[in-house]
This record gives C-alpha cells, structure tokens and sequence, in this order.
C-alpha cells in the first residue's frame, strides 16, 4: 500500500530524533498523480517559515522535472518523471560543500548538487514543503530513513525490498500500511512516527517489491528440491542442508 497525498495542507512529518544534516539518506517509492507546479515530495531542514532546507521538488506549471533544493543557494534540474509511473527517488547529504547533495533515480544517480551550510536538521516533511504552499499529488510507500549517506548500489538494493537489507544506522522504515495509525507507524523500533497533516488515504502502489529479497532463493530451493525429489531422498546437498546452510526455512523465508 502506499499513503494518498492529494490536497492543499496533506503531508507527513516529523520533527523529533531527526538523522543528522550532513550525513542523511531518505528514500521511498513515489508514484506522482498530477503534475502540480512546485510540488514538494521529499523536504528536510529548517522549521517552519525559513527557506534553508533541501527538498525534491517539481519544477513549474505541468513539469515533472525533479528539482534540488538547497535553501538560498539556489537549485538544479534533474530527468523528469512520468504521471502514474512508480519511480523510486532518494535523496542523500554528505555535508555542506559542492557535490555533497544527491538524487537518485530508481538506484541511478540522477541530480548532483551542493550541500548549505545555513540548513539544521529541524524539520522533515513529506508531500509538502516545510515553508508551505508547495502542495502534492502524488502516493508514498515502502519510505526508509537513514542516519548515513548510503552508496548508489545500498540504495539499489533498498528499493527492491520492503524489509530493510542496511540495519546500520536505520532512523525509520515505514511499509505504509493502510489505515490512520500504520500508514505512519515506524516499524524499525525507533518508534519514529510520522505525524499526519490534512486527510489522508491509502492506495495500492503498483510496484514489484520484493518483501525481503528472499523470495527468488526458496523459489530456486524449491525448484533444486523437485529435481532432487525425482532422483532420491532429499539428503546431503538437498533441500535440507541447502535451507539450513542459508539460515532460514521455506515456510517463512
């Protein structure tokens, strides 16, 4: 499921045990519904009222082009999206100097900008801009946030699972589930909450997301066990030793 983002004051956020500004990476599947002039999908900075923060943004009227912003510096262009097509997006900070701020498309580095020294780690928010008046219409799921900068290939293997694959200095995981409390319900035991802004709604997000990466191993255990099966027991170099040497079993994966 995904969380539906679609009027004027809709948006998650938050603004407690926030990651640190100069070494974050948020991520999530984003599925855009309308092309909305300025529409903020990621922002992450300063409270209320202040332009120092860094969002993904689209830019003017019917653009879909994704846009850095890193407070008063300014802002740079990325690949534009597509209206109803789930796109992943991440977006990372390595500090304050050039090339230190990175979007990412679908695992592929997509925007190269640089980091602010004037932006604190504030305010986080979803589907709005912290300032306002930068409305979305878009849905959100499978959202991750983390308390480092995560290389193009950790960010790869993120998008393809719901479960995390990178513990390490997780500050949330949010699956989206439906409903008014598990669509903002952090299940990496940090019990990072989103807080909701507006009505919100749930959707179904078409994506193929793997739930934890495991699926195409028990798939392939399965199928050596069939032909194991054909030929004898199912014994050393089996289905048995193969489920126990990979630590899990074929019932939960």
């Amino acid at each position: 499921m995904a969380i539906r983002i679609d009027a004027d004051g809709d948006s998650i956020q938050r603004t407690t045990n926030l990651p640190t500004i100069t070494g974050f990476t948020i991520m999530a599947w984003v599925r855009i519904r309308a092309a909305v002039a300025g529409a903020a999908i990621f922002s992450f900075g300063d409270g209320t009222g202040s332009n120092d923060f860094y969002d993904i943004e689209l830019g003017g009227a019917g653009n879909l082009v994704p846009v850095n912003w890193n407070g008063n510096a300014g802002s740079s262009n990325g690949t534009a999206l597509v209206v109803d097509t789930p796109v992943h997006l991440a977006l990372t900070c390595a500090g304050t100097g050039a090339g230190q701020l990175l979007t990412y498309q679908n695992g592929t580095l997509d925007i190269t900008f640089d980091g602010f020294a004037d932006v604190d780690a504030v305010h986080m928010e979803l589907g709005d801009r912290i300032d306002g008046g930068n409305d979305s219409n878009l849905a959100l799921s499978d959202i991750k946030i983390y308390d480092a900068v995560l290389t193009a290939a950790e960010i790869r293997n993120e998008m393809r699972t719901k479960v995390p694959r990178r513990f390490a200095n997780l500050n949330g995981w949010y699956p989206c589930y439906a409903g008014a409390t598990e669509r903002l319900k952090d299940y990496s035991g940090a019990g990072n909450n989103w807080t909701a802004n507006g009505t919100l709604g749930d959707e179904p997000l078409p994506v193929g997301v793997s739930w934890n990466g495991m699926e195409a191993l028990v798939a392939a255990q399965a199928a050596g066990a069939a032909a194991a099966a054909a030929s004898g027991p199912l014994v050393n170099g089996g289905l048995i030793n193969n489920s126990l040497a990979y630590g899990h079993s074929l019932v939960n994966g």
